[in-house]
């Protein structure tokens, strides 16, 4: 029993650290998504004092939760901060990302945002409920569970998804459905608020397995489909934040 519970916790406090150290990543990755288009000569997408702004603020923010300098401050600054980089990532007009390739990045985009409302809340710390946003967690929650219910769509619907799960996935033509059945009801039981840690469980083992053989074969998504290789590795980091979130539910 004491096992089991130090393994939780083991478990809680990795998602936790996945989580907070997020935006010193997506700083770097930025930054070398820039370097790479800068090589290729290709534009950036965004103005120049907009970017460093950026990288800047994430640096900021992610110092302030990992020094816990108004740690749940922070951690709504960077959820703005990837709401924001996000409309203007799908707005720009010198940044042409196919169909399927948006609606990837978005859903991520989705799943990071929803970790940050929901720690920004501190309803997962162990504190007096006075010291809670409450309205930050059902909604950090919504998000997420907005995210696995589009991650399942995308994944049936998208016929570059689907042609990818069913190629590098083990048994994928057979395993989609499955994993389009179990990611779809996990968002609802997060929507809903039911037997969320069961659902975190059973989601973790699955969406680590997916994130390995689909999103982990880099090679194929930038040699094969063409995606910018510190593009594909932003969309991956952020599939890994989706996991330190059933972790931090475990």
């Amino acid at each position: 029993m004491v096992s089991t519970k130090n393994s939780t916790l083991t478990v809680n406090k990795i998602g936790d650290f996945i989580i907070s150290r997020y935006p010193y990543c997506y700083a770097v990755v930025l930054m070398m998504l820039f370097a790479e288009r800068a090589k290729h000569h290709r534009p950036e997408g965004y103005p120049r004092q907009y970017s460093y702004m950026t990288i800047g603020a994430l640096f900021v923010f992610g110092s302030m939760i990992v020094l816990r300098i108004q740690r749940p401050l922070g951690f709504l600054l960077c959820a703005i901060q990837m709401l924001l980089h996000s409309y203007i990532t799908h707005t720009s007009k010198q940044i042409h990302h196919g169909e399927w390739l948006s609606i990837r990045m978005v859903t991520r985009n989705l799943a990071v945002i929803g970790a940050y409302l929901m720690l920004a809340s501190r309803t997962t710390e162990k504190l007096p409920r006075r010291s809670n946003i409450h309205f930050l967690f059902p909604l950090g929650r919504y998000i997420y569970g907005l995210f696995l219910i589009c991650y399942a769509y995308s994944l049936y619907h998208s016929k570059e998804d689907y042609r990818a799960f069913t190629k590098l996935v083990p048994f994928g033509s057979v395993l989609v459905f499955v994993v389009v059945a179990i990611v779809a009801l996990g968002g609802v039981c997060f929507i809903s608020n039911t037997r969320v840690r069961t659902a975190s469980q059973v989601l973790l083992l699955v969406l680590s397995f997916t994130t390995l053989n689909f999103e982990g074969s880099i090679n194929y998504w930038t040699k094969q489909k063409f995606v910018e290789y510190w593009n594909h590795m932003a969309i991956l980091s952020e599939s890994v934040v989706a996991l330190g979130v059933l972790m931090v539910f475990f």
